[in-house]
């Protein structure tokens, strides 16, 4: 039996492989083959898919990464047993031959439609009626994602409440790793049967400063000077270097830049992933901040951080969270650059 789990969430693709070496594996750990794709050769692969299971109905074998390692190689002529992953024949063949007892299930990251592997093991027509799956494990959002967390408290013999779970689930976004170790936390701060209260993720759950400057970057999009401003202040307020927030935004700046420049010349999403080496989350999020940008208008953003960096380098010390603000309020409000350049000019030397 096959199964393919595949996706932005790592967590969710690797609970979804938990749960059937939970379901299949009657001698527990003994049933149960892990390998890396990316790193083991080939043929040990299919030696593990062939191995009878000891005291157990099923042998359960786990490879992580394999179709990733196999990118690049789309043709029988091209497969070398001796080395890591497989092209799309051989991986559709081993899976029509796999024994009754063995149940294989491949673990990825994102795959794009057009993945070659997925397109060969649909044409095949696998996984086949006997059973098996295959299943994308996008990042989890809105509702969804409030619900994961209400479930999953509750799994774990807690409880929470209802604007705590929606606090929590926002608080940390992205793969549900953070997440599901935070709900951990709190489970043990909040003592037996008792609930856990918004003031407790408020106290024990900071979010990441990769996440505020995703909020940070949005509400610049988004023209939300007020929020922009908040955010950026707790960036600050929270020992993040000047210089290294002004990277940040100079890096979403540039992303912003790549995919309009890349849509204006007509590439499809697909293409513009591939020449970009992004995943379809991350263009989809970018394509949506710069969405909010008229012509012209990311060129001057771009301008404005080059200013703010000269005046950063240049300027008394005691004006650079003065600078900072003019930079994020100026970004936010489309703004004329040079409102920087005359209000913090570069000293003259001599």
């Amino acid at each position: 039996m096959f199964y393919l789990f595949y996706g932005d969430d790592d967590y969710l693709v690797r609970r979804a492989g938990a749960a059937l070496a939970d379901r299949y594996a009657e001698s527990g750990a003994m049933a149960v083959s892990r390998l890396d794709g990316a790193a083991v050769p080939w043929n040990d692969v299919v030696a593990a898919c062939s191995v009878l299971p000891f005291l157990s109905a099923h042998q359960v074998v786990r490879v992580a990464g394999l179709l990733g390692a196999s990118a690049r190689r789309r043709s029988a002529s091209g497969d070398d047993s001796t080395k890591p992953g497989a092209s799309p024949p051989a991986v559709v063949s081993l899976v029509q031959a796999l024994p009754e007892t063995t149940i294989l299930v491949l673990e990825e990251g994102p795959l794009q439609s057009a993945n070659a592997h997925l397109k060969a093991l649909a044409a095949a027509g696998l996984p086949g009626k006997d059973g098996g799956e295959i299943r994308e494990c996008p990042l989890m959002q809105g509702q969804a994602r409030v619900a994961w967390v209400r479930d999953e408290v509750a799994r774990r013999g807690g409880s929470i409440a209802g604007p705590a779970a929606t606090l929590l689930a926002d608080r940390l976004t992205g793969p549900l790793w953070p997440l599901s170790n935070a709900i951990d936390t709190l489970i043990a701060y909040a003592g037996p049967a008792q609930q856990i209260t918004r003031g407790a993720v408020e106290g024990l759950v900071a979010p990441p400063d990769d996440e505020n400057l995703f909020h940070l970057t949005d509400a610049i999009a988004a023209k939300d000077v007020t929020r922009a401003l908040t955010l950026w202040r707790g960036l600050l307020a929270g020992g993040m270097a000047e210089e290294q927030a002004l990277a940040a935004l100079t890096g979403r700046v540039r992303d912003w830049t790549l995919v309009t420049a890349l849509k204006a010349e007509g590439f499809p999403e697909p293409e513009a992933t591939r020449r970009l080496g992004w995943n379809a989350n991350r263009y989809r999020m970018v394509t949506r901040g710069c969405a909010a940008f008229a012509r012209g208008e990311l060129p001057r953003a771009y301008q404005a951080l080059v200013i703010a960096d000269e005046a950063l380098k240049s300027r008394p010390g005691d004006e650079r969270p003065l600078i900072l603000d003019l930079l994020v309020f100026t970004l936010a409000t489309r703004g004329d650059p040079e409102g920087l350049r005359h209000t913090f000019p570069i000293p003259l030397l001599g």
